[in-house]
């Protein structure tokens, strides 16, 4: 009976250190998720690129299921403190650089990272180094990098928005110009290209409100549409019957 004793309390013991080491690391793994859910909230993986990165390395390594339950739980420790810096890290970048972080936002939105490339990798490489400089806690650079950013990824948004709204007006006085209404024309021409100055400058006003810029680039595409038609009609007279 003694022997039955020793024998079920020995197994008590084994599956009672069991749970126990199951839920210790149950709970390692969801202190750091929770950690981890709270930095991509606040943006971390861009805002604390760095810090962020190191934390991944560390869950990483504390979900491998061929190590022990000691180590798992050490890294999810260390990926929960890393997750939690990059959270207090992105939060203080989003206020320090929140007009850059606006207009950068605005910017991609429209694509700008890809139609005004090299400015774009201009000001994100300045973007990074202010990250970096958050991140080592050098407040003064990074404020300071802040209102060149922004400014930067504010003009690509604005060179994109003026493709959006004066593009297809600036072909067409190209497309007059081919044809020389310069010469022929240059009057009708020349109130094209002043209805395009008004226009992209009604953007740079306010390029949000845009209905009087959108009014104004088409009437200089009238304007400069009715410049090549003067300019093919004088070119077809014969000018052995008619004056121009």
């Amino acid at each position: 009976k003694i022997r039955k004793y020793i024998f079920l309390l020995a197994v008590l013991i084994f599956y009672t250190s069991a749970n126990s080491q199951e839920y210790f690391i149950e709970k390692c793994l969801k202190e750091m998720e929770d950690a981890a859910r709270e930095a991509t909230n606040v943006s971390a993986r861009i805002l604390a690129s760095r810090t962020y990165q190191k934390a991944l390395n560390a869950r990483e390594k504390s979900q491998s299921q061929s190590r022990s339950i000691k180590y798992r739980c050490e890294n999810a420790s260390k990926a929960e403190d890393l997750f939690r810096s990059a959270s207090d890290i992105a939060n203080s970048a989003n206020i320090t650089l929140e007009d850059t972080i606006i207009n950068r936002r605005n910017a991609l939105s429209l694509d700008g990272h890809i139609k005004y490339s090299k400015k774009w990798d201009k000001a994100e490489r300045k973007f990074l180094n202010a990250i970096k400089a958050m991140e080592n806690y050098n407040i003064k650079k990074a404020e300071e990098l802040n209102k060149e950013m922004s400014s930067e990824f504010s003009e690509i948004e604005l060179l994109v928005i003026k493709d959006m709204y004066l593009n297809e007006a600036r072909l067409n006085i190209y497309s007059a110009q081919k044809e020389k209404a310069d010469r022929f024309a240059p009057i009708t021409l020349s109130q094209a290209k002043d209805f395009l100055r008004t226009a992209e400058s009604q953007l740079d006003k306010n390029r949000y409100e845009n209905q009087s810029a959108r009014d104004t680039a088409e009437k200089s595409i009238e304007r400069s549409n009715h410049a090549i038609f003067l300019t093919k009609l004088i070119q077809s007279i014969d000018k052995d019957k008619f004056t121009i």
